[in-house]
């Protein structure tokens, strides 16, 4: 298994704290979700509903967020800050905004970690295990297209 021992420990620190924040539970009325309704229920138990599987995978990684882009313009900068997001759409405004005069797909090249992210390994429906966070999305949402019992 790849270690996340090879990246520097303050951008380790930064991911890990960020992980932690995002699996903190949530109140299910904490105003998130404008539109709650579908087949496809959030793992978390945040009482996210939604009727496309592309928008479900996307709410589960606000709580297990698979990948991570630190603005590498900012951590080196002279007076370094730590801008992390879970989402590439999500560095693009900063760049653009923070940024203006950089090529952004450049900085989000640069920006994009290597860290091997963890996730919740077992269905909570029937139990069993993975190995890849795609293999367990695309499991779960077989149990809620009917597919699995």
């Amino acid at each position: 298994a790849i270690s996340n021992d090879r990246l520097p420990q303050h951008v380790r620190q930064a991911i890990e704290k960020y992980v932690v924040a995002c699996s903190k539970k949530r109140a299910r009325g904490d105003g998130r979700r404008k539109v709650n309704n579908g087949q496809y229920a959030c793992t978390a138990d945040c009482g996210y509903l939604t009727k496309r599987a592309f928008d479900w995978k996307r709410h589960e990684e606000t709580h297990q967020p698979q990948e991570f882009w630190l603005c590498e313009i900012c951590r080196t900068a002279l007076h370094p800050k730590m801008v992390l997001v879970s989402r590439r759409d999500k560095l693009l405004p900063h760049i653009k905004n923070e940024h203006p005069d950089e090529d952004a797909d450049d900085v989000v090249e640069q920006s994009k970690q290597d860290y091997v992210a963890d996730f919740k390994r077992r269905c909570g429906f029937c139990g069993a295990r993975f190995e890849s966070w795609d293999s367990r999305n695309n499991h779960i949402l077989a149990h809620f297209d009917g597919k699995l019992e």
